[in-house]
């Protein structure tokens, strides 16, 4: 009977411990791999922070609306469950680097860290701008986000027509170690004289940059 009393007390306890058990700390960052500008989810677990307190999210990769102990901080309340969620957006001048994000919450270091890449805002430049017919122009710029070894899609009404996207002439090049990327081309020298836009692709979407070449008689 007495072993009877003791398997019941444990099972109590065991089940008294899971039920009061904390849930664990985490913190994700979604994407982790973001341009300056854009947004990001930070999401995670509080622990056993009540419902209602503020989580303290401290990342040098955040905006300067808040801040603690002299760095950037963004707060939200704790949810049920010990769950917390919200949005910021990576400043436009953020410079490009891993950053850490921490949490605090009800005067602690939940002690759990998540990082974030800043990438380099996109870029492209052809040098030189203006150009005689014939004549060879340089093309570069930064497509970070993209992975090395990827193809960059340069585009433009002023290419040979070797290559093509949608129609349009196009000159390919690979993503270089730290996203940036740079190509010689030869502008045809039957190519009528006049101002022509230069787009960029990297990764099935477009990089959101334009340049402008001039080509002369």
């Amino acid at each position: 009977m007495k072993r009877g009393f003791a398997v019941l007390a444990l099972a109590t306890g065991l089940a008294t411990t899971a039920a009061t058990a904390s849930p664990p700390k985490l913190i994700l960052v979604v994407p982790s791999v973001v341009a300056p500008g854009h947004v990001v989810t930070v999401s995670g677990s509080a622990g056993g922070c009540p419902v209602g307190d503020t989580v303290t999210l401290i990342s040098r990769a955040f905006a300067h609306t808040h801040d603690f102990a002299g760095l950037p901080a963004v707060l939200t309340p704790v949810r049920t469950g010990g769950k917390f969620r919200t949005t910021t957006r990576i400043p436009a001048t953020k410079s490009p680097g891993i950053y850490g994000v921490t949490a605090r919450c009800g005067g602690g270091n939940l002690g759990v860290q998540a990082h974030l890449r800043v990438t380099a805002t996109p870029s492209l430049t052809v040098s030189p701008s203006v150009v005689d017919r014939g004549r060879n122009v340089t093309l570069r710029g930064s497509a970070d986000g993209c992975s090395a070894g990827n193809t960059v899609t340069l585009i433009s009404r002023a290419f040979v027509h070797t290559h093509d996207f949608a129609g349009l002439p196009a000159v390919l090049t690979r993503v270089r170690a730290g996203g940036t990327f740079h190509v010689v081309t030869r502008i045809p020298a039957t190519k009528t004289p006049g101002r022509y836009g230069i787009t960029a692709r990297c990764g099935g979407g477009n990089l959101g940059v334009l340049a402008h070449l001039r080509v002369l008689s």
